[in-house]
């Protein structure tokens, strides 16, 4: 029996894209009884082909600013969604390391660009976007990170929303159905901060005390296997910042001093034992941070001077300790070159950091252009500085952030959205898939 279609639904949903930008959309028919019908053929339709043009296929276009209804129809049935076309201006970015970006705009929303195969970007039934598209279903944030295939927004309210891929408790919802779509993550106090990480997410609340969920033992509690939503980290310590890597996590405390929990491959949590740790642990030499970063297998924090410590692997020189040696270390090692830094980021293999007049520099590994520049230095047969190398360009930044083999950074006065490094999924957002050494602007911005 052939059902008859009543009904068309477009899998995206309302959202916006900056002009330039192209989606692939798609439409489900739906018979009588809500059922989801295949086999059909659809056809579509812009409202406005001035702003949006839409091929046969589905593939839209966005020519100039403006909106516009956007119809599929099967059978003689339709449905239809809203798009904006819009230029954005951003005024922070989240560089996940699973080749997708997000940004937090001036008014709140999210824009994504990147690998969207688990709903990371925040849309249904889309492969990736090589340029920003902002979904229209999430509410507005106050802060954006982005971890494995996740991203997760905090409202000024403090509540927390995730979406993406659900996979060992990621999404902190209670679920492990992987979603486009923000789903409330239930906190027993609002968060006033946010990081993830590879397979987890954590935040402080008001009263200093940390709250992880994924996986374990990097939540710091004992969750079966996986805390599906947040749990509180073992131990009376209170927190000012806490930074979620891959397997571990680091915060600083009240008193300025650095803990790490988690796995401590790598020596990643600053102490010599290799065995992992569930509560928190002083990380070696007890120096005093002001802000902390973890990534793949190292971390790094800043002191009151602005002087940048590593630890951990360095296997492609991401300790930044100056030529020679690529040993793994339980305690931090001083950053070569004297440079006093006033902001830093971890990615899986690289660091970088800001000077106070906002310049960059980057170390680590070099093998897709993420540290912005070239390098001639070979750490373990791959490209690689051992030391704090400038970023090209001359930009001065107010924020940066690193992915896996990407990062990407804001600059300061403009607010102007700049990526570099690999771009095979469009995770620099200048509507391309080729790969940057240099930072690229992103597509679309005011």
């Amino acid at each position: 029996m052939r059902f008859r279609v009543a009904a068309v639904t477009v899998d995206q949903g309302d959202f916006t894209l900056v002009p330039g930008g192209t989606l692939q959309l798609s439409a489900t028919p739906h018979d009588p009884g809500g059922n989801p019908l295949g086999g059909r053929a659809t056809s579509w339709s812009s409202g406005d082909p001035s702003v949006l043009r839409v091929s046969p296929t589905g593939s839209v276009e966005a020519l100039a600013e403006g909106a516009a209804t956007l119809t599929a129809t099967v059978e003689g049935v339709s449905g239809s969604i809203t798009v904006r076309v819009e230029r954005l201006a951003f005024v922070s970015v989240s560089a996940s390391e699973l080749h997708h970006t997000c940004g937090r705009t001036s008014d709140g929303r999210v824009a994504c660009w990147g690998l969207n195969n688990l709903g990371q970007l925040g849309l249904a039934a889309v492969a990736r976007s090589t340029s920003p598209v902002a979904a229209a279903r999430a509410p507005r944030f106050a802060e954006v990170t982005t971890g494995a295939a996740f991203t997760c927004g905090r409202t000024t309210t403090g509540q927390v929303y995730c979406w993406g891929s659900a996979a060992r408790g990621r999404l902190g919802t209670g679920s492990l159905a992987n979603t486009p779509y923000a789903g409330l993550v239930p906190l027993t106090q609002p968060l006033l901060t946010l990081s993830s990480g590879w397979n987890h997410t954590c935040g402080v609340g008001p009263d200093g005390r940390g709250y992880c969920w994924g996986e374990f033992p990097q939540v710091g509690n004992y969750p079966s296997p996986v805390a599906r939503t947040p749990v509180p980290v073992l131990g009376e310590l209170a927190y000012d910042e806490i930074a979620a890597g891959e397997g571990f996590t680091c915060g600083i405390a009240s008193d300025s001093l650095a803990h790490c929990w988690g796995t401590n491959l790598s020596s990643r949590l600053g102490v010599e034992s290799q065995q992992q740790s569930v509560e928190p642990l002083p990380v070696s030499g007890g120096l005093h941070f002001t802000t902390i970063t973890t990534a793949g297998v190292h971390a790094c924090g800043l002191t009151e001077t602005g002087d940048a410590y590593c630890w951990g692997g360095n296997v492609f020189g991401e300790l930044g300790a100056g030529v020679g040696t690529l040993n793994t270390s339980a305690h931090p090692q001083p950053v070569a070159g004297g440079i006093a830094f006033r902001a830093i980021a971890g990615g899986a293999n690289t660091s970088c950091a800001l000077t106070p007049t906002g310049a960059a520099y980057c170390w680590g590994k070099n093998d897709a252009g993420q540290l912005g520049a070239p390098t001639t230095d070979l750490c373990n047969g791959i490209p690689c500085s051992r030391t704090p190398l400038a970023v090209s360009g001359g930009l001065q930044f107010a924020a940066i952030s690193v992915g896996d083999q990407h990062s990407c950074g804001v600059t300061a006065g403009e607010s102007l959205v700049y990526c570099w490094g690999k771009n095979d999924a469009g995770q620099l957002g200048d509507g391309t898939l080729t790969d940057r050494a240099v930072p690229t602007r992103v597509a679309g911005q005011r």
